[in-house]
């Protein structure tokens, strides 16, 4: 599927207060902006157009944009966020994907966040975790199959999300890692890439129009996805991941 634009917002001045199990330390603001910046630019080298948001200082945690919705065809769900401080997010998000999109809610008491949520062609996968619960799960399924679209459920044990260690770059491959779920499991992906435990944060990755954002230093990942034909933009995401961030998370593709 062909990609054309990403909503995308900078980091707030109260980034650092998100929440975060990653005990990677604090994080560099000014860092985090330069690595923000050069992301943006890595979207706009792949083709698309930004819809850059105003940062949030009520919500430090607005920049992981995805988990406020997902789009899927001519409709986007807003999401009802797990986490009760990040309620309120979705709001912005809302604002700017109507204008391109009919709009669909997850309603109280679901819970759901866009990182549990995974596209493989027609195909959805819906993790359900920390964030997104079995009502949130049910809410979406349904609209998906309404849609045309199937669902598989998979519950996430170790994991915030889903796409912590999960996630497709194409309608056809899908980055895991290693020993983390089962080939079956993830069908009907036909193409599976493991990731290696020392690299493990390249298990999320950003399939875009051909072109593949990547983590900084995974070679091991990175010339598997040269062996599968994809173009790389390695991509510094230490401060991010201090804050449990991954790449899919700073951006709505659609």
């Amino acid at each position: 599927m062909h990609l054309s634009k990403a909503v995308v917002r900078i980091p707030t001045l109260n980034f650092c207060d998100g929440i975060t199990e990653a005990n990677l330390g604090m994080p560099d603001f000014e860092r985090a902006m330069l690595q923000h910046e050069l992301y943006c630019k890595a979207l706009e080298e792949c083709g698309l157009e930004l819809i850059n948001l105003p940062p949030d200082a009520d919500h430090p945690d607005a920049c992981f944009v995805e988990d406020a919705a997902v789009v899927v065809d001519d409709t986007v769900v807003i999401a009802r966020l797990g986490h009760p401080s990040r309620r309120g997010e979705e709001k912005s998000v809302e604002a700017a994907l109507q204008v391109f999109k009919q709009l669909r809610h997850i309603e109280p008491p679901g819970t759901m966040d866009g990182g549990d949520i995974m596209r493989v062609g027609d195909h959805y996968f819906i993790g359900i975790s920390q964030r997104t619960n079995k009502e949130g799960a049910t809410q979406l399924a349904t609209i998906l199959k309404s849609l045309g679209k199937a669902v598989t459920t998979i519950s996430v044990e170790k994991f915030i999300h889903l796409k912590t260690y999960v996630s497709s770059i194409d309608d056809h491959t899908v980055l895991c890692l290693d020993g983390c779920i089962s080939n079956e499991e993830l069908q009907p992906a036909t193409r599976i890439i493991m990731v290696p435990a020392e690299e493990h944060w390249a298990a999320n990755c950003a399939g875009v129009n051909g072109f593949v954002l990547i983590p900084a230093n995974c070679p091991r990942t990175a010339a598997a996805l040269q062996e599968a034909g994809k173009k790389i933009l390695p991509l510094e995401m230490s401060e991010f991941q201090k804050m449990d961030g991954r790449l899919t998370c700073l951006s709505i593709l659609f």
